[in-house]
């Protein structure tokens, strides 16, 4: 992770679930947008977290989030730039709408992601991006600066996603 995400990860932590659960879904949804050209079957990935952040806000039922999770299994398979996106996916999911899966009837899937590590896969992925989209590997050297730029970039815009969101923890009395 690059330094900014250091105090990116402290803010996240020290915010309360809901919040960790509404940073895991934007980072998400900014990191499928920003790679939406790499990948083929966006829409999956997209209803998937539509119906997360349905769920997280009231408004969904939890068997559209599992059903949605299932339809995402196939992307989650591929061993390319698409799995590894769904992967983010997946887990921002199940780090947002892990009730969902706790419901009656449905299957129980342990959550082992937290908002940050779905904000370090965003980056990762977005880092991978920009290499593929300048017809590099991303593994290889000649990528390394144009890869840690643009995980610097997601990494920015996380930060101010969440500042922009956590209440200031040093108000003023009365």
């Amino acid at each position: 992770m690059i330094v900014i995400p250091r105090l990116l990860a402290e803010q996240v932590q020290a915010t309360d679930e809901a919040l960790r659960e509404r940073l895991a879904l934007d980072s998400a949804r900014h990191g499928l947008d920003v790679c939406r050209d790499s990948v083929q079957n966006a829409d999956i990935l997209d209803a998937c977290l539509d119906s997360a952040r349905r769920y997280v806000d009231g408004e969904g039922s939890y068997q559209e989030v599992v059903e949605n999770f299932d339809r995402s299994h196939e992307m989650f398979a591929d061993d390319g730039f698409g799995g590894q996106l769904a992967w983010s996916v997946r887990a921002a999911v199940l780090v947002s709408a892990h009730r969902a899966f706790e419901e009656p009837g449905s299957t129980e899937f342990p959550v082992l992601s937290t908002a940050v590590d779905v904000a370090k896969e965003m980056q990762k992925a977005v880092g991978d991006h920009a290499a593929l989209q300048a017809g590099l590997d991303p593994q290889d050297p000649a990528a390394k600066a144009l890869t840690w730029h643009a995980r610097w970039e997601e990494a920015r815009w996380q930060l101010l996603r969440t500042i922009e969101l956590v209440p200031n923890p040093h108000r003023l009395p009365g």
